[in-house]
């Protein structure tokens, strides 16, 4: 009987726990960075990219590169971020630190959150263990509540 009432304890509990994440929409968010443009004059830019994303109102990133590869020359927002607020921290070299935020959140599919500006992108390609990794993302949605997002070891390697 108690064996019983403990396996219906745990049902309830995972069913309450898949509800809330439903209703709450705390899906796992794909992220990537996009190779959006190879520039002139040896910049390219790439995108950090949502794959889906749900009332995104609040993101915070930080970027590593290597400073010896490549260089940093610019941020810009998106369309579809053109409203939010946002700050890019490069007093760092090979760290990038970027924080937006808007009080209406946006929804979309491979939404492109912002673009970096680079120089030596085509070096970068020749290394085999150089690359620009995401060591830590934060989504938020419109209600404050944080979305659950992956962070891969790295997330742009290019094979220009």
């Amino acid at each position: 009987m108690l064996n019983r009432l403990k396996a219906h304890f745990v049902i309830i509990v995972f069913l309450l726990t898949v509800s809330l994440c439903l209703t709450n929409r705390c899906f796992a968010q794909s992220v990537r960075l996009s190779l959006i443009n190879k520039g002139t004059d040896n910049h390219d830019k790439i995108a950090l990219v949502v794959d889906h994303a749900e009332k995104i109102a609040g993101v915070k990133v930080i970027l590593t590169y290597d400073k010896n590869m490549i260089s940093f020359i610019k941020a810009e927002k998106s369309t579809a971020t053109s409203s939010f607020l946002h700050v890019v921290n490069d007093k760092t070299p090979g760290k990038l630190i970027i924080v937006m935020a808007s009080a209406k959140g946006i929804s979309g599919d491979n939404l492109v959150l912002i673009s970096f500006e680079f120089t030596g992108i085509k070096r970068l390609a020749e290394t085999k263990s150089a690359k620009i990794a995401v060591t830590q993302i934060q989504l938020m949605n419109e209600d404050l509540q944080e979305i659950a997002g992956n962070r891969p070891q790295y997330l742009f390697k290019p094979d220009l």
